[in-house]
């Protein structure tokens, strides 16, 4: 059942996120409301997500050297995600919804394939429980498996 009133906490901690499309429609979406995902925000916001997302998938590993990858990897993670921390590393081919909505943590691997419905906000290996159906190393250091699909939302805790 949909959400009947926006969540402040949520809708804060988003406008601190990278690339955000900040109107109403957004607001209601993360705040589990109905919403209306044709809005030019929303819209926008997608077509932006894929192009990003396209250039990181499609990072030619031929012409960058093999110690560089991880470092040319973050600095495109880094335009296409909310917020990611060091040491972070996901192997395309990756592809979120609204990569704005995905905060990672440090120190995550995360496996080929992935698929993140991002409608609402995400935070894969930020807290010990967010990673409780993945292999969780000690000092939250989170592995994701290979082509793992999550689309169920939840909330921010």
């Amino acid at each position: 059942m949909a959400a009947t009133a926006k969540r402040p906490e949520i809708i804060e901690l988003a406008r601190g996120l990278n690339g955000v499309p900040v109107c109403e429609q957004y607001e209601c979406m993360i705040s589990g409301m109905m919403y209306n995902p044709n809005t030019p925000k929303l819209l926008e916001a997608r077509h932006r997500c894929r192009g990003l997302t396209d250039d990181y998938n499609n990072l030619d590993t031929k012409t960058v050297p093999y110690d560089q990858i991880a470092d040319k990897r973050m600095e495109r993670l880094r335009a296409l995600v909310g917020r990611v921390g060091d040491g972070t590393f996901v192997e395309p081919p990756f592809r979120p919804d609204y990569g704005s909505n995905l905060i990672i943590g440090s120190d995550c691997f995360v496996n080929w394939g992935p698929r993140h419905k991002s409608s609402r906000n995400r935070r894969p290996g930020t807290d010990r429980h967010e990673c409780e159906h993945y292999h969780c190393r000690p000092r939250h250091q989170c592995a994701f498996p290979a082509e793992v699909c999550r689309i169920r939302p939840s909330y921010l805790h």
